[in-house]
């Protein structure tokens, strides 16, 4: 397998994966801003604000390994300088 070929196939791995992150992230924050409004559950406003902050938390989790794929796909697309 040539190597523009073997980089192609990473560069499309990176991003199937930055996007599986980046899916579970968008709910997580979505469902941390229901439980900070008060609305995520039927309990008191103590416990929506905490389950909020956790939903929060893996998002901020998902998010950042989300980013750090879609940076090192930045990094494998920049033009590479030929050796003289």
């Amino acid at each position: 397998m040539s190597s523009p070929t073997r980089v192609l196939i990473i560069r499309m791995f990176l991003v199937v994966l930055a996007i599986l992150f980046f899916l579970p992230a968008v709910a997580c924050f979505g469902f941390g801003l229901l439980g900070l409004s008060g609305v995520l559950a039927d309990v008191g406003p103590m416990e929506n604000t905490a389950f909020g902050l956790q939903f929060i938390g893996i998002g901020v989790g998902f998010g950042v390994v989300s980013l750090v794929l879609l940076l090192l796909l930045i990094w494998l697309g920049r033009p590479r300088s030929e050796p003289e």
